[in-house]
């Protein structure tokens, strides 16, 4: 502000605001706290009376006067000012977990948990565990102890709480790593519920190998139909631990006769249909088969001899089971290892193991390796694992 011409004779009343202290606040906004500068309340305007104007030099010395209050916005005092506290010594990275059998759910204590970097704890009697290291990171983890088989995993410090379950030595291992990780040695299954799509036309076989068969005249009755819906429902919880109660989705398909039905080429689907010549042509009663990206499957396809499914013999159901077990992405097992409903023979219902095994399935990461070592980048207290995508392969 700046003034001109000469100071009037008569007092005046000259008015002038005092700027307010402004102190620092904090305002919250989507993204957290951020500073920010606020005026406080303002005192009321200040009124000096009276004041002659004398001289030029007497608004220099209004300005020294008013300057100052601008400049500080509060007290002048001296007082020292406290030290700034030292920040609190940096603690090391916790994470906190359960060590549990894999099937009864029950606590295991004494089992070393160790990190890569050498850290360790021990389990007490409820399982619990705590393990520090020197910074944050992804760490393999290995789990031992009495009368439970080794496993390795990742985990992630600090991080939320990790429920490891363990696999107890008594389980047929062996049995296991024939159903659920055959060539090339991982863990391969789905990891969302499949739809179902029945054929309801009769397929002339010709080959395994092809991708698309020709719809005969014949069809299944609607009887048949749903005897094969309710035995493949019935089979899937049976088949994977419980971890599908039901298919996605249901579908029946009626292609014309002489169309050409695609087989293996439904991702997310398994597909099932009765055919015209398998038997004979391969002496087989029936196939499965799957397909995966990754160790994960992502297709399955059921195929059935036209006379032995129309048989409606006592082994029905088993062995339509038994090639929706392929389906799924499991192997054979050999009888003289395990009896179990994946044998060749296709006669046998998923029984106390088949349940166990595909439950413990279920609660591995595809890629699973043995003895129970989980893939790269994995994490236990994270349930997570990388998905990458393969070319698609029988």
């Amino acid at each position: 502000m700046t003034f001109s011409g000469p100071a009037p004779a008569q007092t005046r009343h000259v008015v002038f605001w005092v700027r307010p202290p402004v102190r620092q606040v904090r305002s919250l906004n989507s993204t957290g706290f951020r500073g920010g500068a606020q005026n406080v309340v303002g005192r009321q305007p200040q009124v000096v009376t009276p004041l002659r104007w004398r001289q030029s030099n007497s608004l220099l010395a209004l300005a020294a006067l008013v300057l100052p209050l601008f400049a500080c916005g509060g007290s002048t005092s001296s007082a020292p000012v406290a030290p700034t506290p030292a920040p609190p010594a940096a603690t090391a990275p916790t994470v906190n977990g359960r060590a549990v059998d894999v099937f009864s759910t029950a606590p295991l204590a004494a089992v070393t948990v160790r990190l890569q970097n050498s850290a360790a704890a021990t389990t007490v009697a409820d399982g619990s565990f705590s393990i520090s290291t020197a910074s944050g990171q992804y760490a393999v983890v290995v789990l031992t102890g009495t009368g439970i088989v080794e496993r390795q995993t990742g985990i992630r410090v600090p991080g939320p709480d990790a429920l490891v379950t363990l696999i107890p030595t008594t389980f047929d291992l062996a049995a296991f790593d024939q159903m659920c990780r055959a060539a090339p040695g991982q863990l391969r299954r789905w990891d969302a519920a499949p739809k179902l799509v029945v054929i309801d036309a009769v397929l002339q076989f010709t080959s395994t190998t092809d991708s698309a068969y020709t719809a005969t005249a014949e069809r299944l009755s609607p009887t048949e139909r749903e005897g094969m819906v309710a035995d493949l429902t019935w089979g899937l919880p049976q088949a994977t631990g419980d971890t599908f109660r039901a298919f996605s989705a249901v579908t029946i398909e009626s292609p014309e006769v002489g169309a050409q039905v695609p087989f293996f080429t439904r991702e997310g689907t398994i597909v099932v249909a009765r055919f015209l010549g398998l038997q004979a042509a391969t002496g087989y009663h029936g196939y499965g088969r799957w397909a995966s990206r990754s160790n994960v499957v992502v297709a399955g396809a059921i195929m059935v001899d036209r006379n032995q499914d129309a048989a409606a013999g006592m082994n029905l159901r088993a062995l339509r089971v038994h090639e929706m077990g392929h389906a799924l992405g499991y192997d054979h097992v050999a009888m003289s290892t395990r009896v179990s409903f994946m044998n060749n023979s296709g006669v046998i219902l998923p029984n106390a193991f088949d349940r166990d095994a595909t439950r413990l399935a279920f609660l591995r990461p595809p890629g699973n390796l043995s003895p129970d070592r989980d893939p790269d980048l994995y994490s236990a207290n994270f349930r997570s694992f990388p998905m990458v995508w393969g070319p698609i392969t029988p």
